[in-house]
């Protein structure tokens, strides 16, 4: 079977997906942002474990990318041309990055200026200010995944997984290159063998809780979920058939018990996803998929979630700052309400943000109407919108 091009639409799926990841790891640091061991052992527990799902959005955000980074290389002939491709992924992505980067920056230095945050700024030996400048230009050049004190830093550390992404981008013509010599659940296969050995096997021996980061959270231990979005992009295309297993929502609560029971579980989650995106993907190309309520409505989130992903934790940091002036001990009902208003500022913010500066590096419409997508495959190349 020889597929073609995919064509040049938004899906709301996966839109919906995205959205669902954002929202889920913004409530997360929401919850989280203070303090929660003040109500005893069993509801610390409770937020620990709401903590574990909320940022299983991650994976979820890696499985997305390889499905729409794949997809996007279809539309784009298929053939991968290394300056072009890196031209659209630095178009779409760095400016928002950048600007957030900027803010979050400067929220860093006004927290050194004023003597507050010493949570955040501990982190950075002295002189703090000639740290957090070169905590900034490493940031900015996406090299803090290779400099552990800085991966996580910022004042924003959500941005450890934008280092990833464009390692995984770097990784991704190497990736092509093995998908053309061996079958897709071969190389699932080897990719899981290489993230069992970092993550499991290298890590016995390490005791530097950094270190111990950097490995099991390393471009290579988590290349398995990003190409296992490869391969739901390839099945959306119909260039590989998948067994209908991969298809039935009914077993993702099993991978995700899998991954929650194996630590760090990246595996198991990445099966979860993959699972998510196909059973999405195929119910929107059978005409299924709802547009509008409550789907509806984080399908639009999904629109910007890619700015409320970046400017949360900041937004988040500022807001309960000010919250704790006004309110500084509330009991569990409050704890509760203050990170559902955090969630709500981090959404508010996010879509700001869109609005004023990621929306001008989309260029991908949406799909308008809720009619079935014929699948490309059934599609003649002439009829197909985005082919060439």
């Amino acid at each position: 079977m020889n597929a073609v091009p995919a064509p040049a639409v938004r899906l709301r799926s996966i839109d919906f997906l995205r959205g669902i990841a954002a929202l889920a790891v913004a409530f997360g640091h929401a919850l989280t942002a203070a303090p929660y061991g003040f109500a005893g052992p069993i509801f610390e527990q409770i937020c620990l474990h709401v903590m574990w799902i909320a940022v299983s959005g991650i994976p979820l955000f890696f499985v997305v990318s390889g499905f729409c980074i794949h997809l996007g290389q279809a539309r784009h002939g298929g053939t991968f041309k290394f300056v072009d491709f890196w031209r659209r992924r630095l178009w779409r992505l760095y400016p928002t990055y950048f600007v957030v980067l900027v803010g979050s920056i400067g929220l860093l230095v006004a927290m050194w200026a004023a003597g507050v945050g010493e949570p955040m700024l501990d982190r950075y030996p002295e002189p703090r200010l000639a740290w957090i400048g070169a905590d900034f230009i490493f940031h900015a050049l996406m090299l803090h995944g290779l400099y552990p004190l800085f991966d996580q830093g910022a004042g924003n550390p959500s941005l450890w997984t934008l280092a990833r992404e464009e390692y995984l981008y770097l990784m991704y013509p190497l990736l092509l290159f093995l998908r053309a010599r061996m079958t897709w659940y071969t190389l699932a296969v080897l990719l899981g063998v290489v993230s069992v050995i970092l993550q499991y096997v290298l890590t016995r021996s390490v005791t530097h809780p950094e270190t111990w980061w950097l490995l099991v959270y390393s471009a290579p231990a988590l290349w398995i979920q990003w190409h296992l979005g490869v391969v739901a992009a390839d099945a959306y295309r119909g260039e590989i058939k998948l067994p209908v297993f991969w298809t039935q929502a009914r077993w993702i609560p099993m991978w995700m018990l899998l991954g929650y029971l194996t630590n760090p579980g990246t595996i198991f989650l990445g099966l979860a996803f993959f699972t998510a995106v196909n059973a999405c993907a195929r119910r929107e190309v059978d005409g299924r998929w709802p547009a509008s309520g409550i789907v509806g409505t984080v399908s639009r989130v999904g629109l910007w979630s890619y700015s409320l992903y970046l400017i949360h934790f900041p937004v988040q940091t500022v807001t309960l700052a000010l919250s704790r002036l006004v309110v500084r001990d509330v009991g569990v009902p409050g704890f509760v309400l203050r990170a559902v208003l955090l969630t709500a500022v981090s959404c508010i913010a996010g879509r700001v943000l869109f609005a004023l500066v990621e929306r001008h590096f989309v260029t991908l419409p949406r799909r308008t109407g809720n009619q079935p997508l014929v699948a490309v495959t059934d599609m003649p190349p002439a009829a197909i919108p985005g082919a060439r």
